[in-house]
């Protein structure tokens, strides 16, 4: 696997965009190859590292959001052993906690601030093209697909939920010269994380896929109202909408001349253009046949549209892509097609994942997401389970008893597939099952789930 390229920045350039107090131990032409915020280690194949050991705050915008409170700063005289040729950036107050006196240090007055001026100075340099994408559900998948459609000059930012440190950590170090577009997804945890993304990068192409309630009663989003309004946010910069005008709480957007009005809410726009991606185009080969992947394939297909790529190149890309990250993938099962989703799901997703277009299916629930995700009611399943033939539901399944209708059947191993007919597609969802395996294997799915 090939690694990104990555900005080199020397000793000289720093100076130019940070403020530096005074340096220790190092010479005016040593450069570096990756800058570190968030881990302890550094393990990075010979690279040259600047370290940033800062507190990571879950009330705080800028390091927290998702992580518990830890203080990276308490680690820094092991990680000066461990890495040796490593500079950190530190603020003048800690200097008498650290204990090597060889130690490459740069001190500065605020370590965060520093963050941001260099984040913003590589924004500024690049000036990329941005886009952006939020919804309930595909969001991972459709910046995946805008990617491979703008490749090779296109940055993907991607983690398992972006939070602004983790932001201007991939845009410090992977936002290169080369690259004349920046794609990535904004999650709607808390009210205000759309409307971060979309302030700090002032998308010029903003996407909203779907809304389902998913996000009701986190930080006061109490109705799926509140959650269209916070979405909007996406739009608030951009020259080009895109939205899936067939969502039922989308349909009620409203593009008007200086403004997105919605209900009794309205914000300020710039939008030139409204494209709207439930209109699928039928030449475009989806890998697999479900309502959410054509809005997910048709964002990306009108994205590539909008730059002014053409039509066969963009067919091409898409019509030969796969999901990235382990999201819905093709596997077999004895020789057996199988639809499986493996990542952390609740009923939003579990809903949009079942939402198929075959002639014939059938559903195995092997596992659900352990304790649920975002306040889950897995009873809430039962109404999907009349888009399939039959549903597999194995006996081990803790919360197999509120799973009452009549197309249930409990097994006890996957002998049941053999049975099945050759022209039926399987949907198969084991919730977290990438969480505890690296790999798709038989032998993993028949594990007793603890």
């Amino acid at each position: 696997m090939s690694m990104k390229k990555r900005n080199r920045i020397t000793i000289k350039n720093l100076k130019k965009i940070i403020d530096i107090i005074e340096v220790k131990n190092i010479k005016e032409t040593e450069s570096y190859n990756y800058m570190r915020i968030i881990k302890e280690n550094i393990n990075l194949d010979r690279a040259k590292v600047l370290y940033f050991p800062i507190y990571l705050n879950k009330n705080d915008d800028q390091g927290g959001w998702y992580i518990s409170d830890r203080d990276l700063r308490v680690y820094i005289n092991n990680i000066i052993e461990k890495n040796p040729n490593a500079t950190f950036v530190v603020e003048k107050q800690m200097l008498k906690q650290i204990t090597n006196l060889k130690a490459k240090l740069i001190i500065v007055n605020n370590i965060m601030e520093s963050i941001d001026k260099l984040s913003d100075y590589y924004i500024k340099k690049v000036h990329p093209t941005t886009i952006l994408v939020t919804g309930s559900v595909g969001k991972t998948s459709t910046v995946g697909l805008i990617e491979k459609v703008l490749k090779p000059k296109v940055l993907r930012i991607y983690s398992k939920r972006i939070t602004p440190i983790i932001l201007k950590a991939k845009i410090m170090n992977y936002l290169t010269e080369d690259i004349e577009y920046l794609v990535l997804e904004a999650g709607l945890f808390y009210r205000h994380h759309v409307k971060f993304f979309s302030e700090y990068l002032k998308p010029q192409i903003g996407v909203i896929l779907n809304v389902l309630p998913e996000h009701i009663g986190i930080d006061h989003i109490n109705t799926t109202e509140d959650i269209v309004r916070y979405k909007l946010e996406v739009f608030r910069y951009a020259t080009y909408a895109l939205i899936n005008q067939s969502d039922n709480s989308l349909k009620e957007v409203k593009f008007l001349e200086n403004k997105i009005r919605y209900r009794d809410f309205s914000i300020e726009s710039q939008i030139k253009e409204v494209w709207d991606i439930s209109k699928f185009n039928s030449k475009i080969h989806l890998y697999v046949n479900t309502e959410l992947s054509k809005i997910e394939y048709q964002a990306a297909f009108d994205i590539g549209k909008i730059i002014g790529l053409k039509e066969e190149k963009i067919l091409n890309q898409l019509n030969h892509a796969s999901p990235v990250e382990n999201r819905t993938q093709k596997k077999k099962i004895y020789n057996h097609n199988i639809i499986f989703d493996g990542d952390v799901s609740g009923v939003a997703r579990f809903s949009l994942f079942t939402k198929h277009n075959y002639k014939n299916a059938v559903l195995v629930i092997r596992a659900l997401t352990a304790n649920g995700e975002e306040l889950e009611n897995y009873s809430e399943l039962e109404q999907f389970f009349s888009r399939f033939e039959k549903v597999y539901i194995f006996d081990d399944v803790p919360e197999k008893h509120i799973l009452t209708s009549s197309n249930v059947e409990i097994v006890k191993n996957h002998e049941f597939i053999k049975k099945i007919k050759k022209d039926t597609m399987i949907f198969y969802h084991y919730g977290g099952y990438y969480r505890k395996f690296n790999n798709f294997a038989l032998e993993n799915l028949e594990k007793v789930i603890e």
